[in-house]
C-alpha cells in the first residue's frame, strides 16, 4: 500500500448556492493533496452553476453537470467516474474539518486491511440555534464485527455511525470487487442513504471504528421520519414516509437474502414489522386513508400472519389498529 493512497469525494450539489463555495473550500483547502473531488451539479437553477465555474480550473475537481434527478441520482453519477483507492462522501451544505484527508490517510496507513473506516462528527442544527454537538462514535478507535455494525446502525441513530454516507471512507476494491458498483436506489427519497449503507456494509469484511472526528454536519429542516406530516393533506410527506417503508422492507430483504447471523435476520425483520405497524397507526389516527390504502398491502405481505417479535408499544398499537 502507498503512503498516499487516492482519496475520492463524491459531492451532490442541487441550488446550494449559499453553501457549496465554503463547502468546497473546505476540501481544496486541506494539507492532503492526493484526491479528487467529484462534483455533480444536479440541475440547479439558482447561482450554484455560477459559483462552480470559478473551480473549473482546479486539476483535482471534475464537474459533472445533469438535469435534476435527486441526490440519489447526482451520487450514482459521481460513484460512475470514482478513480480512487477509496471513496467518501460529502454533502454540499457540509464541511470536512481542517486536516481531515490527512489524518483518514493516517488511519489507512495504520490499518489497511479495513475496509470501511466510521469516523465522527460535528452536528449543527438549523432548528437548534446552529449550537454544536460533537458525535463521537467510539471512546477508543477498534475494529467492530460487520453484523454488530449494521444492527447498531438499524437499531440506533448514532451508534457506529449511522446509515449516514459522509462518515465513512470506503476501500474501493472491496466495495466494488469484480461486481457491478452499489448504486443508490434512485426510487427512494427518504433513508435512501441507509439502505445504501447497510447493502454496502453486506458487500466488505472489516469495519474500522476511530473515535476521531473529523466532519462538520448541518441538520436540515424535516431530515428525520419524526418531523415528517402524516397529515392526509401532505402529499410530499406521503411520499417521504413511503420511501421510509420501501427502504425498511429492501434492508430486510437484503440482509435475509444474505449469509448474515440469524440473530441478525430475526432483528431485522422485527424492525421493519415495527415500522410497518407505526406507518399504518400514524396513518389511522390521523385519518390518511391514502397512505393506510397504500400501507396495508405491505403489512399483509410482510407482517399479517408470520411470526415475527415486536416490542410492547407496536402491540399496542397493532391492537388498536384492528378492534
Amino acid at each position: 500500500m502507498g503512503c498516499n493512497e487516492k482519496i475520492s469525494i463524491v459531492l451532490p450539489v442541487y441550488n446550494s448556492e449559499k453553501s457549496i463555495e465554503n463547502c468546497i473550500k473546505s476540501v481544496v483547502n486541506q494539507n492532503y493533496l492526493n484526491y479528487e473531488l467529484i462534483i455533480v451539479n444536479d440541475g440547479s437553477c439558482d447561482r450554484t452553476t455560477e459559483i462552480l465555474s470559478g473551480f473549473k480550473q482546479n486539476t483535482k475537481i471534475k464537474i459533472i453537470s445533469k438535469n435534476n434527478g435527486g441526490v440519489s441520482s447526482a451520487r450514482n453519477a459521481g460513484l460512475k467516474v470514482v478513480s480512487g483507492s477509496y471513496l467518501m462522501f460529502l454533502d454540499s451544505d457540509d464541511l470536512l474539518l481542517e486536516n481531515s484527508l490527512e489524518r483518514l490517510n493516517e488511519i489507512i496507513q495504520e490499518h489497511g486491511d479495513a475496509d470501511v473506516i466510521i469516523y465522527g462528527w460535528k452536528e449543527n442544527s438549523k432548528l437548534n440555534d446552529y449550537r454544536c454537538m460533537e458525535r463521537r462514535i467510539c471512546l477508543e478507535s477498534q475494529f467492530i464485527d460487520k453484523n454488530d455494525c449494521i444492527k447498531n446502525i438499524l437499531t440506533t441513530e448514532y451508534e457506529c455511525g449511522g446509515g449516514f454516507p459522509w462518515n465513512k471512507i470506503w476501500k474501493t476494491e472491496s466495495l466494488f470487487g469484480y461486481s457491478e458498483i452499489p448504486l443508490f436506489d434512485e426510487k427512494l427519497i427518504l433513508c435512501e442513504d441507509k439502505e445504501w449503507t447497510v447493502r454496502a456494509l453486506l458487500k466488505i469484511n472489516k469495519v474500522f471504528l476511530s473515535e476521531q472526528i473529523l466532519y462538520n454536519y448541518i441538520i436540515q429542516e424535516g431530515e428525520h421520519l419524526s418531523r415528517i406530516d402524516f397529515n392526509k393533506n401532505s402529499k410530499h410527506g406521503n411520499k417521504k414516509i413511503i420511501s421510509f417503508m420501501n427502504a425498511t422492507v429492501l434492508i430486510s430483504e437484503n440482509i435475509n437474502g444474505s449469509l448474515q447471523s440469524e440473530y441478525l435476520k430475526r432483528l431485522t425483520k422485527s424492525k421493519m414489522a415495527q415500522d410497518i405497524i407505526m406507518v399504518l397507526y400514524k396513518s389511522k389516527i390521523n385519518k390518511n386513508n391514502e397512505l393506510l390504502i397504500y400501507t396495508m398491502p405491505i403489512y399483509n405481505n410482510f407482517v399479517k400472519g408470520k411470526r415475527i417479535k415486536v416490542g410492547l408499544k407496536y402491540q399496542i398499537m397493532k391492537f388498536f389498529l384492528f378492534i
